[in-house]
């Protein structure tokens, strides 16, 4: 992650990081670091639950348990307003659970930003040119 956060900082990028709650208790520093150097934080579900199978109870507890992580690393209330479901494509049109997840999300006065391009930056170990490579790819 430093060497992601340096490459923007190069490049004077600012960028969204979509967070795991469970990730934020884990790594306040890091959570706080991308704040202050003037980057967007938004919520990416507290255990990286597919909201497909949750109910919508579960789902809003998936992001309300993120937005205390959250405020609770930072000392502060920072209101996320942006949120990537996990898995983005089952997201779009024609999945049963979408009524739902639209319903959960406007409610907690979420904007959701659905992708279908897997960056795979999970599996790169913080290398910004293997994502860049992923998603040229």
């Amino acid at each position: 992650m430093a060497r992601i956060l340096a490459t923007l900082r190069n490049h004077h990028i600012k960028a969204p990081f979509f967070v795991v709650g469970r990730q934020v208790e884990e790594h306040p520093g890091l959570l706080r670091r991308i704040l202050e150097e003037g980057h967007t934080i938004g919520n990416h579900s507290c255990d990286h639950a597919d909201m497909c199978y949750l109910t919508p109870g579960q789902m809003r507890l998936e992001l309300r348990r993120t937005q205390k992580a959250v405020d609770k690393a930072l000392g502060y209330h920072y209101q996320m307003t942006i949120m990537r479901p996990p898995y983005g494509d089952p997201y779009f049109e024609g999945s049963d659970a979408l009524p739902g997840f639209r319903r959960v999300v406007w409610q907690e006065r979420l904007f959701p930003v659905i992708w279908t391009i897997d960056p795979q930056d999970y599996l790169m170990d913080g290398n910004p040119q293997g994502v860049v490579r992923n998603v040229v790819r």
